[in-house]
């Protein structure tokens, strides 16, 4: 029972540290990766003020929310979109 409930905290953990990474390595790296995310859409060409708006809303750089904000929106994210393929997947494999 002892190294059943040390494996479940392994993957709780492993389950949180990995979803904070991916949040805030590309918030470590030098640069706005926005910005950058913007220049590549609008070189397209076909990218207007509502194209900027889209991108900036995808990456989470819309509004004035602080990076607390910003995790916790992130890890809902996260969370929320687990629970959909958990769910599609038993659906497709119950049917």
């Amino acid at each position: 029972m002892r190294a059943l409930l040390r494996r479940l905290g392994f993957y709780l953990l492993a389950a949180w540290v990995a979803p904070t990474l991916a949040f805030l390595l590309p918030r470590l790296v030098p640069g706005d990766p926005v910005a950058g995310a913007i220049a590549r859409a609008k070189s397209s060409g076909s990218c207007n003020t509502e194209c900027v708006n889209a991108v900036k809303l995808q990456l989470g750089a819309a509004g004035d929310a602080n990076l607390w904000d910003q995790y916790l929106r992130s890890m809902a994210g996260f969370i929320m979109s687990m629970r959909n393929q958990m769910i599609t997947t038993w659906t497709r494999t119950m049917c």
